[in-house]
């Protein structure tokens, strides 16, 4: 610490005289007349860069209203030398993004969870640079709620990464520029496969706002094309002049949040508080991108503590009938209970095996049922087919048997001659001989894997390993569960592998990457898939209910597809809107995987 502090001594003097200069914004008072627009254009900004920098203030905002600008002057200050004058620049700063300290927070801890230097902190921050002139160490000068300057990670940067679907090793590499031997360095547990939701320490080789534009990962095509206006698509057509009352309902298992509240900190330790908190982070990036488009929206932030008896205590406090739409609880017997005792649509968040048990007028059910899935894959199927040999391989095991046979049934009925083959293990395993015996050499054939069991699949692939260059084989499943976890993506791609799934992310998509961008930049890790979802849901709930006169008009006004999660509700008879859109996912040669439906 000494030597830092007569370091920064050499450099106060120079420092000090620029600091006004260095400051990278500043603070204006909106004048009689001006506008965002009027303001931007005067400092050489687009609106939205002005609006990204007062994301709580509006277009028209009242005089004396106070904002963010950029300095003007920032980089550039006079100095004289001994004989002559100059003009020195100084080199600008990287960027820097804004931290708030929390309790335990250290010094220490600040540099290593950012890979930054005491410097680092120092030069970026006057009121350390104050301090230090004061003959304070730093460590005395980090305080509880202070707001820092911290450098934004650029290159070899070590970051947390949780596993979601799709992600292969191959795939991380590539997005990451991570080697494989990298990746198993820092994870000794990948020595036992890639599983979903596993927590990865990746040090990329790339700025942590490129990393989510990969080759390696899904690309959308609908209809044949990119054209998403196709019929029965949602049109955003929103409504500036209405407000949305929103309540979040999460079991924060903390007092109420109210709206000021942007950043809070939980016990990550609790995997239900950690689905909890990233599910509020994703909701916020999506309410605070509507409102700087304009829309007002007031938001409530409550504890639903996965119980009905807080749930009550929150209606006893809150009127909730006064809400547009209320996102959560986000246990689904929860959600339940609540859409029975209030009057607005309940949105429940994830997938639960009782929802087809469940229903009610204001439940609305985002996650589809098993049944669309199978129900959309064959519809798929059946478009698609022109007579290709259908060989159906299963288990055995009882659990698959009425999934096996109502298949079986459905594939006949748009199989003209209506032949199905059906293949299962005799004496535990499946021969891989019985299998190529099936297989037609004079036209395309489709193997219909029904079965989560590894044996089963590990068999099927090693049949269809030694025929994929030989004959055109497309291999098909309900599901691609766990028992895919370890099987090479080349392989699936020979295989023109394909199956129905509820989400997907769609790196390619310029609100993908805004979404990534601006999350990263808030929070400074990668979005989890709950995240991810708290995104999809509550930009979408949003948006359908400032594009029409009531949210059920809006839920009920066709097909949109956000960041990984496609919705497309349904009024059922037994009263819930459902829905009932999915993505039908097929890789091809160049081990891509697209969406075909």
């Amino acid at each position: 610490m000494k030597k830092i502090n007569t370091l920064l001594i050499c450099l106060l003097m120079l420092c000090s005289i620029a600091l006004a200069q260095q400051k990278k914004y500043i603070s204006y008072i909106v004048k009689q007349g001006e506008t965002i627009k009027s303001i931007a254009k005067e400092n050489d900004l687009s609106t939205r860069d002005l609006l990204n920098l007062n994301p709580d203030v509006s277009r028209n905002p009242s005089v004396g209203t106070t904002i963010i600008i950029p300095n003007k002057n920032f980089g550039k200050f006079e100095a004289k030398d001994n004989e002559t004058t100059s003009t020195h620049k100084i080199s600008t700063p990287l960027n820097t993004f804004k931290y708030i300290v929390v309790k335990d927070d250290t010094v220490y801890n600040l540099t290593k969870r950012f890979g930054i230097t005491e410097l680092d902190l120092l030069e970026n921050n006057a009121v350390f640079i104050e301090g230090v002139k004061e003959g304070k160490q730093l460590k005395d000068l980090l305080q509880l709620g202070m707001e820092l300057n911290i450098l934004k990670p650029n290159t070899n940067v070590i970051i947390n990464y949780i596993v979601v679907k799709d992600d292969t090793v191959y795939n991380l590499t590539k997005r990451f520029g991570v080697t494989a031997e990298d990746l198993k360095a820092l994870n000794p547990s990948l020595e036992e496969g890639l599983k979903l939701g596993m927590e990865l320490k990746i040090k990329s080789s790339k700025p942590l706002d490129s990393v989510v534009v990969s080759s390696g990962f899904p690309k959308r095509i609908i209809n044949g094309d990119n054209n998403v206006n196709v019929k029965g698509q949602f049109i955003e057509k929103i409504n500036f002049n209405k407000t949305i009352d929103l309540v979040l309902l999460l079991p924060y298992n903390i007092s109420t949040l109210n709206d000021s509240i942007k950043r809070v900190q939980f016990n990550n330790q609790n995997s239900l508080l950690s689905i909890a908190t990233d599910f509020h982070l994703g909701a916020e990036i999506a309410i605070d991108s509507l409102k700087q488009k304009g829309l007002r929206i007031n938001v409530k932030y409550l504890d639903s503590e996965n119980s009905t008896r807080k749930l009550q205590q929150q209606m006893a406090n809150h009127n909730l009938n006064e809400a547009d739409v209320i996102i959560g609880p986000l246990f689904f017997e929860n959600a339940h209970w609540l859409s029975k005792n209030v009057r607005v649509p309940i949105i429940a968040p994830f997938f639960s095996k009782k929802q087809d048990l469940l229903s009610d007028d204001n439940l609305v059910k985002s996650a589809p049922d098993l049944d669309i899935l199978e129900v959309k894959l064959l519809a798929f199927l059946k478009r698609s087919y022109k007579g290709e040999t259908i060989i159906v391989i299963n288990d055995g095991k009882e659990e698959s048997q009425r999934d096996l046979w109502k298949i079986v049934g459905k594939l006949k009925e748009f199989n003209s001659n209506g032949l199905v083959s059906v293949i299962k293990p005799e004496n535990g395993y499946i021969n891989a001989n019985r299998i190529t015996e099936k297989l037609s050499h004079n036209k395309d054939n489709w193997v219909f894997l029904i079965s989560e069991d590894n044996i089963t699949t590990a068999s099927t692939l090693n049949a269809l390993k030694g025929v994929w260059d030989k004959l055109t084989v497309n291999l098909i499943t309900l599901n691609k569960g766990s028992n895919f976890d370890n099987v090479d993506n080349n392989l699936l791609g020979k295989l023109n592998f394909t199956y129905p799934s509820a989400d997907y992310l769609y790196t390619d998509d310029k609100n993908t990457k805004v979404f990534f961008e601006k999350y990263i930049t808030k929070n400074h890790v990668m979005p989890s898939k709950y995240a991810i979802r708290g995104f999809d849901i509550t930009y979408d709930a949003i948006v359908r209910a400032a594009s029409a006169p009531t949210v059920k008009e809006g839920l009920l006004a066709g097909k949109s597809v956000r960041i990984s999660s496609v919705f497309k509700y349904d009024k059922k008879e037994s009263g819930s809107f459902e829905n009932s859109a999915v993505f039908i996912i097929q890789y091809n040669k160049e081990l891509v995987p697209m969406v075909v439906n």
